[in-house]
Parts: structure tokens; C-alpha cells; sequence
């Protein structure tokens, strides 16, 4: 048995952290146009995965290539100049985490590498894995302060629907006045806790939500693009490498990946929470 389901690893630019440059728009697109995704894939993935053209891959309902940040020194340089003339900064340092691992380290390294050639400084800070998650969905602290990181990559993104990815760019993944018979007890603990982003732009919400509203496959896809579109346009966030996970299984396993939900689908075998093994049973 073999089953696909394609990830999309993303660099979650936090605009709400204190003092943020990236509060500011042509610093998060400065950082967006310098990484050589091209010679990620061929150097840190050795090839084992795609280049991005967008936040997600083609067979998302998401997918559209508009506003998405091509490598380009020149354009990022020109976008550092306008943000410090814009703000008044001499310069732009941030801040990239990366767990205790080689190959964590490596990665974060390349495009630090990268970003110094385009007048840009990210400081890396190793962490425990365990860390790094608790520092970047912190609910002990107000909305702003939850991720402590500037720059953070991390797989989120994931699958063919926009149902999983949705909580995390949206400002509140239980909006003012939802109906949602949980959202009173989330709406502030959890609501904007997996918005890595912290932005507070209401045309987000405003896509991506309509979309969730539209009663035709059509209209809805065109509302989810719109809100990829703007969060690429905006550089809220980018993304490098897409990829997929696969699972082979003997035949003595019955059952896997069979799973009907209510609405007639099927559930995701594998996804980056893991494997669902609901019903497999032994022939």
C-alpha cells in the first residue's frame, strides 16, 4: 500500500514580537527575495524534495504563484534600503531558531549564509526541540509576545483543503461572533495562539473566511488563492522546499487508509502529527 500527502515547511516572519522589524513590510520582503531556494533543495535537501512557488503546492486548493518572492539579491537589497529609510534603522538583525541537530543547524546556516550577502543579519539561537515549541506557542503571555522568535521555520502546512492550515494565518481561528459552540472557551486561550505571524490584518481573515463561506468549490478556491496571494504579496511569510510523505505496508495489514469520515472522505493517512492507524486491522 502506498499512500502520498504533500507538506509545505514554511518561514513564519513574526510581526508582533516587540520591536519587530518585521512589522515592516519591506523587511519581511527583503528576507523573502534573498533565499536561493534552487540551491536549498539541490545542497540541503539533496534533491529529495521541490522548490517552492508558493506557500502550498499545486494540488492545494491554496495554491496560486502570485506575490510569492523570487530570489532576487538586488530586489532584497532594494527592499532593505527602502525599510531603513522608511524607519530610520541602520541595519536589519533577527533571529532564527534551530534545535540541537546537524542537519537543523545546517539549514538555518545556509540561509544565513545567504541573507548576509544581501546586507541582512539572522542570529541563530540552538534550542531543545521541546524549547523552540514552547517559545513559539507561548499562552502565558499576551498575543504579541506568544512567539518569541523573528523568523521561524516550521511544517504546518499540509494537504489538499484548507481546513488544517487555516488557524494558522487567520488573526483568530475563532473570529468575533462564531457561532462555534467552543469558541467562548478557546476564542482567548487558544484562538490567536497559532497565529505564528501575530499579524492583525483583517483582509486575511476576510479571504480566507469567505472562503469558508462560499457554496460552490469555484468560488471557494478563488477566495482562498486571494488570501495566498496577499499573504505572499505582503510577505507575511515564504516558504523554500515542498515534499510529501509515503508509506509502504505489507499485505498482511488490512484496513489502512479506509477510514470514511461523515462527509465521505477518506482520512489522512499520514500527517505530520503521525500515522492514523484507526482501523487497520491484521488479515
Amino acid at each position: 500500500f502506498k499512500s502520498k500527502n504533500e507538506y509545505y515547511p514554511s518561514l513564519w516572519l513574526n510581526q508582533g514580537k516587540t520591536g519587530s522589524p518585521l512589522a515592516n513590510k519591506n523587511a519581511r520582503l527583503a528576507v523573502t527575495s534573498c533565499i536561493d531556494r534552487v540551491n536549498f533543495v539541490k545542497v540541503r535537501a539533496k534533491g529529495e524534495s521541490v522548490v517552492a512557488k508558493s506557500l502550498v503546492g499545486p494540488s492545494s486548493v491554496m495554491y496560486t504563484t502570485r506575490g510569492f518572492s523570487k530570489f532576487s539579491p538586488k530586489a532584497a537589497r532594494d527592499f532593505l534600503a527602502a525599510y531603513k529609510a522608511e524607519t530610520g534603522a541602520t541595519s536589519l538583525t533577527l533571529s532564527i531558531p534551530a534545535d540541537s541537530s546537524s542537519a537543523s543547524q545546517a539549514n538555518a546556516k545556509f540561509l544565513i549564509n545567504q541573507w548576509a550577502k544581501c546586507g541582512i543579519t539572522v542570529n541563530m539561537v540552538v534550542e531543545e526541540t521541546a524549547v523552540i515549541i514552547a517559545k513559539a506557542f507561548n499562552p502565558t503571555v499576551p498575543f504579541a509576545q506568544q512567539q518569541a522568535y523573528d523568523i521561524l521555520p516550521l511544517l504546518l502546512f499540509e494537504g489538499a483543503d484548507v481546513a488544517f492550515n487555516l488557524p494558522f494565518v487567520a488573526t483568530n481561528m475563532f473570529p468575533a461572533g462564531s457561532t462555534n459552540p467552543v469558541a467562548g472557551t478557546f476564542r482567548g486561550v487558544l484562538g490567536g495562539l497559532l497565529n505564528l505571524n501575530k499579524h492583525l490584518d483583517a483582509n486575511v481573515d476576510a479571504a480566507f473566511f469567505a472562503g469558508q463561506a462560499a457554496t460552490t468549490k469555484a468560488a471557494a478556491k478563488a477566495k482562498y488563492q486571494e488570501g495566498t496571494a496577499y499573504l505572499q504579496t505582503n510577505g507575511f511569510m515564504t516558504s523554500i522546499q515542498h515534499g510529501y510523505y509515503t508509506l509502504f505496508t505489507t499485505k498482511k495489514l488490512g484496513g489502512i487508509g479506509t477510514l470514511q469520515l461523515p462527509e465521505g472522505k477518506t482520512q489522512r493517512l499520514i500527517t505530520n502529527w503521525g500515522i492514523d492507524w484507526t482501523g487497520v486491522y491484521k488479515k
